[in-house]
């Protein structure tokens, strides 16, 4: 890896650290976003048609603790008994460093659950930031780099690469519609798992785990 990609790495992981620290601090200090995601927030649910609401309760369920758990553990025994312990290393850690560090920022920053009177889903727990959010990122974008050198044309990979990008928006978007998080919980949750993502693939590309990557970037 170059100088120069490094520094393309680097400024990738600093971006999202930005956006997130941003992020928190318009929150925490009130710097106006308050407003912005309440009118969103309340905007958006308030226009949901129920068969719209119908749908975005199935896909959420895409990023729900419970299904992500079966899929984390179903997939991890399939690399241990093939024996993928470099696709393993690099899965694992960001499904769990996602999940735990999604818990301790919620328990620091104890943002309350949005309040929408049309909202039919209500939650309890803290909301920023979203936990599907960060775990869309890691569970799809992880997959998608190790799914990736398998594909042999460039139709597949690209197709590969939408499928998971879409599907994580589908599932930030989903939080919103369903109204149980704010627009900058799910940016932040997307901006913090980015971060944490890229830092695994950064280690991979730099051979941190003392083999070559699993799939070449640059």
């Amino acid at each position: 890896m170059s100088r120069k990609q490094q520094i393309c790495w680097v400024l990738g992981m600093t971006g999202c650290l930005l956006v997130f620290m941003l992020l928190t601090g318009a929150y925490v200090w009130g710097w106006g976003t308050a407003e912005v995601d309440q009118a969103f927030g309340s905007g958006l649910v308030t226009r949901v048609k129920p068969l719209t609401h119908d749908i975005f309760a199935v896909i959420t369920i895409l990023g729900d603790t419970n299904f992500v758990t079966v899929v984390t553990v179903l997939i991890s025994l399939v690399f241990i008994i093939k024996k993928l312990w470099h696709q393993l290393a690099i899965f694992l850690p960001a499904i769990l460093s996602g999940w735990q560090l999604n818990n301790i920022l919620k328990d620091l920053i104890a943002r309350p659950r949005p309040v929408y009177p049309e909202a039919v889903h209500h939650m309890t727990s803290f909301s920023f930031p979203s936990g599907h959010a960060m775990i869309s990122v890691a569970l799809f974008g992880s997959l998608a780099y190790i799914l990736l050198p398998y594909l042999k044309t460039k139709a597949a990979r690209r197709a590969l690469l939408v499928g998971a990008v879409l599907l994580t928006l589908l599932v930030g978007f989903s939080r919103l519609v369903l109204g149980v998080h704010y627009l900058t919980d799910i940016a932040a949750g997307f901006a913090f798992s980015g971060f944490l993502l890229l830092l695994i693939l950064f280690a991979d590309q730099r051979e941190w785990f003392r083999r070559p990557p699993l799939n070449r970037l640059y």
